[in-house]
């Protein structure tokens, strides 16, 4: 305690003066992590690391960003309510691209929102448990403050429990597998699924997408390619949230099948079907535009909005289960016809 308050009074200090030296901040952050692995284990910490660049040529004081990352994993480990966590990094430049972000986040119980402007406070806790937290002094998260004022920037808290934008799932999860989680989300969420996995066989990629996942990934992959496939599904969904907000609207008939854009609804005579995200967007394109036949590449393309790179089987995938959820309510609605060699169509009949 005493060690904690002078260090943090020594950083409040004017006449502190920091040792600023030119360095790649993703390379300081590697090498932490590198030999604080060791610690990790034995506490099982588990740790993801994600960097959008090679390098970050910055002006830092190492020995103060090690007493950084130090408080971070410290205050992950003493306020955990469970014998492990997962800690998740992330380094990465803001829209003007001026700025260095860094992110910390891990899986504990998170912060009060009433408390979160308050965190960074010498001495504040947030409720009697962290009161009772063993050789917690309260000072850590303020160390972390002033290194990061002393440095020009800025820090914030979020508590972003229960809130998520998207879902990055791994198919190798103790306990349970990832087919199992997207299965029991699917049953009460749109939330966009991005599958991840090691193994390149399509079986695992059409299980996953059978299940109800938007999409997936396979390691290893850049961090370039994920952050851009993330922010892909993130805006789309907003999107169709938006949509949803709007009652009034005119359907896109066909037969016993009517197609309702903006509130994101499909019914079969009169009875609704429960649909994902790309699933609609799918049946929306292909009836927007009826009798015309579009190649997989095509709808791949438009749907998911990049390039399918030979991917074709996520589009079977999706018609598959699209024919399979349709006919399901009404056996004869069979509206989506395979072109062999050439594609797919929606037939207005």
């Amino acid at each position: 305690m005493v060690n904690s308050l002078s260090e943090y009074n020594r950083l409040n200090s004017r006449e502190f003066c920091y040792h600023m030296e030119q360095g790649n901040l993703r390379q300081f952050v590697e090498q932490y992590l590198d030999i604080y692995m060791l610690k990790a284990r034995q506490k099982q910490v588990d740790i993801e690391f994600y960097a959008t660049e090679e390098e970050y040529p910055v002006l830092f004081d190492a020995k103060e960003w090690k007493r950084i990352l130090d408080n971070l994993f410290t205050n992950t480990v003493r306020y955990r309510k469970k014998d492990s966590s997962r800690v998740r990094i992330l380094l990465g430049l803001d829209e003007q691209k001026d700025l260095v972000r860094f992110v910390f986040s891990d899986d504990g119980p998170g912060v009060p929102k009433e408390s979160l402007g308050r965190i960074f406070d010498s001495f504040y806790r947030t409720d009697e448990s962290r009161k009772n937290a063993e050789n917690g002094s309260g000072i850590g998260l303020a160390v972390v403050k002033e290194i990061i004022k002393g440095h020009g920037g800025s820090v914030t808290a979020q508590n972003l429990s229960g809130q998520y934008d998207t879902l990055l799932l791994d198919v190798m999860l103790p306990g349970k597998t990832g087919f199992d989680v997207c299965r029991e989300v699917r049953k009460h969420s749109s939330l966009p699924i991005i599958m991840v996995t090691v193994k390149k066989e399509d079986i695992d990629k059409i299980r996953g997408l059978g299940l109800g996942a938007d999409d997936y990934i396979v390691k290893p992959f850049s961090p370039a390619e994920l952050v851009a496939r993330v922010k892909s599904h993130i805006q789309i969904h907003k999107l169709l949230l938006e949509r949803q907000e709007t009652k009034a609207e005119t359907g896109i008939t066909y037969g016993k099948l009517t197609v309702y854009p903006k509130s994101r609804r499909v019914l079969i005579s009169g009875e609704e079907v429960i649909l994902v995200n790309k699933e609609f967007e799918l049946l929306l394109f292909l009836a927007d535009n009826p009798n015309i036949v579009f190649s997989k590449d095509t709808l791949f393309d438009r749907i998911w909005g990049m390039d399918s790179m030979g991917d074709t089987a996520t589009v079977t995938v999706h018609i598959n289960r699209l024919r399979d959820k349709l006919e399901k309510v009404d056996k004869d609605c069979q509206f989506i016809d395979t072109v062999w060699g050439a594609g797919y169509r929606l037939t207005a009949r």
